[in-house]
Parts: C-alpha cells; structure tokens; sequence
C-alpha cells in the first residue's frame, strides 16, 4: 500500500493508535506497549503513528493477517517486515511498529522512539563531539554502555539519570532543551556522574 504524503490532527492519530493498542492487547499480542513519536512529543499535526512494544511474535503475525482480512491493517510501500520493524498502515493512517526484542533494553528504546532525531543525536553522542554521553559511556545496540558493563536502565527515567540530567518530558525534548542543560564551560560530567551510584547487569558500582 502506498499512502499520500498528508498529516493528521494530534487527536485523531493518537485515538487511532490507542485504538490500535487495545485490539493487540485484548488479542494478547502486547504484553507492554506505548505511544511514542510525535504524538507523545504533542505535536499539533502528525504524519504518522509510532508505536513501541513487546510483542508476541507468531500471535502478532496472526493479527496482522486478521486485520489485513479486514482491511483494517496492510503494509506500506516499499515493504518493511523485520522482526524488530513493520511499515503499517491502519485504517488509512500510517503506523511503524517498533518492536523491542528481549536483546534490547526498554528504557533507550522509548528514549529513542520517542525522538525528535536531531535531539537523539546531542543526547546520545560522546562528550568529546559535544555530546551528552558521559566520557566513557556509549549507547549501542539499544543500551548504555560504561566502564565495558551495560547499565540496567528498563525505564526512561533511567536513561537520564545515568546521563546525569533531569527527567524531560517528551513534549521537551529537542536539541535547543539539551543543549541548555550542557555546560560546556566546565568539566560537569566528571562532578557529578562518578557520585551517582548506577545499578548495572552484573552488580554495582560507583564513586570509589
């Protein structure tokens, strides 16, 4: 299916993909699931849906048949069905599903899903190009990485306290927010990222 280039009211896309969310969930296909993009970001006009979740892989392809019989479900032009990615369209509206398998951490997940692009590029690059890394942190492979361990960050209050910064709310979130938080004047990674203790996969660690 190819869809016209148009935009949609906040409120028409965001019912839709709530609706959307509840046919898989009362399907059992979603174990966890949420609304992330522009709709979360409560932009005034959307181009389409993006949906984060866990999913049920073979029940999922169940649906996406018995939606498709329906003519409620098809796939976008040019295909896209890979196990952590689909090109959807539902009832007209275009709608990419974001699947996190269980390789992939939730919390970066949401973080990144949720976007704006330019605003994950300043969030998520090293310290050293001006970045919001801490030095010796990456994120890779949908996951924090310091010190060689993977920090344990299933949510994403989680990803911004291992960065060191505040909560931001999705509506927040762009690269004009990120850049007002850094100080670039002064070493603020090295005074205040080593005093937090950061749960990570195989214990604990902090300050020494």
């Amino acid at each position: 299916m190819t869809l016209p280039a148009r935009t949609h009211r906040l409120d028409e896309a965001r019912a839709k993909a709530r609706e959307f969310i509840e046919v898989m969930v009362c399907g059992e296909v979603f174990p966890l699931a949420m609304i992330g993009g522009s709709i979360r970001r409560e932009k005034a006009r959307v181009h389409d849906i993006e949906i984060i979740c866990r999913a049920h892989g073979y029940k999922l392809e169940m649906m996406i048949r018995g939606l498709g019989a329906q003519k409620r479900l098809a796939f976008r032009y040019p295909l896209k069905n890979g196990p952590r990615y689909k090109a959807l369209a539902f009832d007209g509206i275009p709608l990419d599903l974001f699947i996190v398998l269980p390789d992939r951490q939730w919390g970066p997940m949401v973080v990144i899903r949720t976007g704006p692009a330019d605003a994950n590029k300043k969030l998520f690059a090293p310290a050293h190009k001006w970045g919001m890394l801490p030095p010796g942190m990456e994120q890779r492979d949908g996951a924090l990485h310091y010190g060689g361990a993977e920090l344990d960050t299933p949510e994403e209050s989680d990803v911004f306290r291992a960065l060191g910064l505040p909560y931001i709310e999705p509506r927040d979130r762009s690269e004009a927010t990120y850049k007002r938080l850094q100080d670039l004047g002064n070493a603020t990674w090295k005074l205040r990222y080593p005093d937090q203790e950061v749960r990570v996969q195989q214990g604990m660690f902090g300050s020494e």
